[in-house]
């Protein structure tokens, strides 16, 4: 789309938390940056802002974790990851 600027996940999420971008690159969870979706991993938990195609990886337990929406910034939204552990209350 014409006029439209393509965001990165790291400065969506970084935006949804209120911090600089700069910060973001420091909590990549995967070892290599060609990883779909990127996850970053915070002191206050998993995100991910997956393209429309990279959603259904979330979906099927992507990482070991199931996904929930945690807000949406520019339109995408922002997932949070939830221990599978934690949702059974162990």
């Amino acid at each position: 789309m014409p006029g439209v600027k393509r965001r990165s996940a790291a400065e969506l999420i970084a935006t949804h938390l209120g911090w600089d971008m700069a910060e973001m690159s420091d909590y990549r969870y995967q070892s290599t940056r060609w990883a779909a979706p990127a996850i970053y991993a915070t002191e206050s938990g998993y995100y991910a802002a997956p393209t429309p195609a990279n959603i259904g990886r979330l979906r099927k337990g992507y990482a070991g974790l199931n996904w929930v929406i945690d807000g949406e910034c520019y339109g995408r939204p922002i997932y949070i990851g939830v221990s599978q552990m934690t949702e059974k209350g162990e």
